[in-house]
């Protein structure tokens, strides 16, 4: 049903149009009125014309109309109308008085209020009218109930009702009219704002219309700020690092990349937008500009991680062909080594010093050339282990005797593990890698120093750190550690196979690794693997999960 609230909020300049011409026609009805009145009867014989009073009300009614005070302005006119009809109908009788009124007073009662006042307006009237006649001659004031009154009063209140019924239907029809406009109006705005896009309307003027709730949260300004702002005066440009004014004229229908500053964030890079303009003509022939702005940060971000993706994946192809190269080279030439050491060992039997000396030599060449066979082959071999549950501080108590020989007297020791710690591994290739790491420590501190060994647990994680007080590493140094063959060592010492051997041990035991190293702050390791409960292996039945447990 329609009221007046309703009708000034779906419809606000449709109803204000209504007033107006309410305003008017009532003005130029009763200045006409007045004017013939005063053609027939001298205005000495008028006293004071009740149609003067109406003139003068519509005028105040238009000046509250202009102050936006609608709702004041209708009840003044309304009023008027009703007191100058029921004055005329006591002094003056029904035919004297401007009976067809009423039709149009409920017309614009019903315009003005709504229905429902309309129709109470209508009742009012046919209940008002007889009784005023009747009391102006009961008063005395008027001639009362004429003949040929009755059937033009009938017609009257006919009429009345006739007019305020079909005013109902109309009503009500445009209501639902209304109403489904503003369902369509507001279902439009929830997909436009709810839209991941920001989009705007430019008019002709180069001015925005129009914006949902996305471009506000990108320009991090409300609505209200943004609509009938100059699109060129937005934070958006060409280029990342040179931001300058955009024209509406620079947008194509093909999409094209832009960037928008961060208001108050000048230290943040713009956000990367990707930009489509479409040209909308409006019903009233003008033709708008519709800009679309989708944010490319996360497009950016997964680019970004699928060419990390792709050049791990290259790192891992060169490091399998390098292994298989490796394992190649280490067999063929582990078979001559083996024919070395034959030669080397029967020459150790010749009765000439000088012979037995150069085999010794020989000897020695073929261990050291073993070792960087076995590299060459751990390296080749390392996703072939034989991973289970491993106490690791065992492990690790177990080889200070070795690693003492292996580093010398200059390189102090200190073993600190705190167990029992379990993890999920290869223990021969948990031992490789401390020997890797001992040996590295050990190079790392030519004139001494210390090497120190822990092992505890810190939440469900495991960690084994290999720390020493040696030269340290620079940044391209500690960038480039784990690559394969890389080393700061001269020839005839480093294979650079060290620290790729550790690294992929580490990976294929499902652990990880961290360096840290610094010139002249020593380097540290630190290892870490899931913790496993009291050594159960991580892929046992949950029975016997609980026994361990117990």
């Amino acid at each position: 049903m329609l009221t007046f609230r309703r009708l000034s909020i779906l419809a606000p300049r449709d109803y204000r149009n209504w007033v107006r011409a309410g305003i008017v026609a009532v003005f130029l009805g009763y200045s006409l009125a007045f004017l013939s009145i005063q053609l027939e009867h001298p205005w000495q014989a008028q006293g004071h014309p009740r149609e003067l009073y109406v003139v003068a009300a519509t005028l105040v009614a238009a000046w509250l109309e202009h102050r936006g005070r609608l709702r004041d302005a209708a009840c003044m006119v309304a009023a008027a109308i009703w007191i100058e009809v029921h004055l005329s109908l006591l002094t003056v009788g029904l035919r004297a008085a401007i009976g067809s009124v009423f039709p149009a007073f409920v017309t614009g009662v019903t315009l003005f209020f709504g229905v429902r006042v309309g129709q109470l307006a209508a009742l009012s009237s046919v209940l008002s009218v007889a009784g005023a006649v009747l009391l102006g001659e009961w008063l005395g004031w008027g001639p009362g109930m004429r003949a040929g009154d009755l059937l033009y009063l009938v017609e009257i209140e006919a009429s009345t009702l006739g007019i305020a019924l079909l005013l109902g239907q109309l009503m009500n029809t445009l209501d639902g009219v209304l109403q489904n406009a503003e369902r369509d109006a507001r279902r439009v705005r929830e997909l436009i704002d709810g839209a991941p896009d920001a989009i705007l309307t430019v008019n002709q003027q180069g001015l925005i219309d129009d914006c949902n709730a996305r471009a506000e949260a990108l320009f991090q300004r409300s609505r209200s700020a943004l609509l009938g702002q100059p699109f060129a005066g937005l934070p958006l440009s060409a280029a990342q690092d040179a931001p300058a004014a955009l024209e509406l004229s620079a947008l194509e229908p093909e999409p094209r990349e832009l960037f928008a500053a961060r208001p108050g964030q000048a230290a943040e890079p713009p956000v990367p937008l990707e930009a489509i303009s479409r040209t909308v003509q409006r019903a009233d022939g003008s033709r708008d500009a519709l800009v679309v702005l989708r944010d490319l940060t996360a497009r950016k971000l997964a680019e970004e991680r699928t060419q990390s993706l792709q050049r791990q994946l290259q790192h891992a192809q060169k490091l399998e062909a390098l292994g298989r190269l490796a394992g190649g080279v280490a067999h063929d030439f582990n078979n001559l080594l083996m024919a070395v050491g034959g030669y080397g060992e029967a020459l150790l039997r010749h009765s000439d010093a000088r012979v037995r000396e150069i085999a010794e030599g020989l000897i020695g060449l073929r261990q050291r050339a073993a070792g960087l066979t076995g590299h060459l082959l751990a390296f080749a071999r390392k996703g072939m282990t034989q991973p289970r549950s491993m106490e690791l501080t065992r492990a690790v108590t177990e080889m200070p005797r070795l690693l003492r020989q292996l580093i010398g007297s200059r390189v102090l020791l200190e073993i600190d593990a705190q167990g029992p710690v379990y993890i999920h591994a290869d223990p021969a290739q948990i031992e490789q890698v401390l020997l890797n790491l001992a040996l590295n420590a050990r190079d790392a501190m030519p004139d001494g120093g210390l090497l120190r060994i822990s092992c505890r647990r810190a939440g469900n994680r495991v960690l084994l750190q290999v720390k020493d007080t040696g030269h340290g590493m620079d940044d391209a140094t500690r960038l480039s550690a784990f690559e394969p063959f890389f080393t700061t060592k001269p020839r005839s010492q480093g294979t650079g196979l060290g620290l790729a051997l550790v690294q992929g041990i580490m990976e294929a035991s499902g652990g990880s690794i961290l360096l840290e190293s610094a010139p002249g702050k020593g380097t540290t390791f630190t290892l870490s693997w899931q913790a496993l409960e009291l050594g159960v292996e991580p892929n046992a039945p949950a029975e016997l999960q609980r026994q361990g447990e117990n």
